[in-house]
């Protein structure tokens, strides 16, 4: 694993930081360095800042184990963190309101063990795939899926343009690129023929 130097900011200090801009304001997290923390402490400690950095707001901590990815929207509107739990199942999943994280309960998501990758889509969605097959988390919890697309598609990935792009671990070289916005995309199937 990859160590990075821990982050002093405003008298807190962090290791392994991830940040994101949005429209109006950049969010950072990281795992509680600070003195008197535990060495490997799974306090995620977060801030955000409405001026380019130049000072940051500290938000209450969450305890959401010792790995987590920050996802921003393309939309720049949405941030949400999504702990990577162990044994690997579906993650509790926060969402940024103003000055703090909402965990957002995702009634009727899917239940298989495993992985999950999400990918923040915008308006107030999150895309999530894994071993239980690609829906989206919306603000209030809600799960749904896209009945356009087959089952087995495990990860989704944001490119940069906003697209996500789904693939099938069992298919590498299948997958399926989504244009549009939030749940609202048209999606194309692509296939790479090799050799």
């Amino acid at each position: 694993m990859r160590q990075s130097m821990p982050l002093d900011l405003n008298g807190f200090s962090v290791r392994r930081p991830q940040a994101v801009a949005l429209a109006g304001q950049l969010v950072l997290i990281g795992w509680d360095q600070s003195a008197g923390a535990e060495p490997q402490s799974s306090t995620l400690r977060s801030a955000v800042s409405a001026d380019g950095g130049r000072t940051w707001t500290w938000l209450a901590p969450l305890d959401a184990g010792d790995r987590a990815t920050l996802h921003g929207s393309p939309d720049g509107a949405d941030a949400w963190l999504v702990p990577v739990p162990r044994p690997a199942a579906f993650p509790r999943l926060w969402r940024q309101v103003g000055d703090r994280w909402a965990e957002i309960p995702a009634t009727g998501h899917p239940t298989a063990p495993g992985r999950y990758y999400a990918a923040a889509a915008g308006g107030a969605r999150l895309a999530v795939a894994g071993p239980g097959g690609f829906g989206y988390v919306s603000a209030d919890g809600g799960w749904h899926t896209d009945p356009r697309l087959p089952g087995g598609l495990n990860r989704v990935d944001l490119l940069s343009d906003g697209a996500l792009t789904l693939t099938d671990w069992a298919h590498p070289h299948r997958f399926y690129l989504g244009t549009g916005s939030a749940d609202q995309r048209n999606w194309t199937e692509i296939v790479v023929e090799v050799g």
